[in-house]
């Protein structure tokens, strides 16, 4: 079963990806509308090409910054199991040199009471 989490950040992906280029699609139809003189619009109005590119660019930053997000978790979780990898080998290290000592125990044991 996958995450809401997981579920939530793919529909806001897929939405910031929607909203970032119906925002492109919005100022290239003003453009071509506005150069073929379909467009006669006060001054106010005029700003409409400055929101949308506002808009866009809000969006592609609100994107890297998802992005960024998913990178510096996936450093964190590389670096953790680094960690936890690091603690193996020493208890691994810790065992070996254990069983070196049993192994020298042993054998002197063997060879003083046990010579045959």
């Amino acid at each position: 079963m996958m995450n809401i989490a997981a579920k939530i950040n793919i529909n806001l992906d897929r939405i910031y990806t929607v909203i970032f280029w119906l925002s492109w699609a919005m100022l290239v139809a003003w453009i071509i509308a506005k150069l073929l003189g379909l467009i006669q619009t006060p001054l106010w109005l005029e700003l409409f090409p400055l929101i949308a590119v506002g808009i866009t660019i809000l969006t592609f930053g609100m994107g890297v910054g998802r992005w960024k997000q998913k990178v510096d978790d996936g450093y964190n979780k590389i670096t953790e199991v680094s960690k936890q990898l690091n603690r193996i080998e020493r208890k691994i290290s810790n065992i070996d040199n254990n069983l070196r000592d049993l192994t020298k125990k042993y054998t002197t044991h063997i060879k003083r009471y046990h010579n045959t």
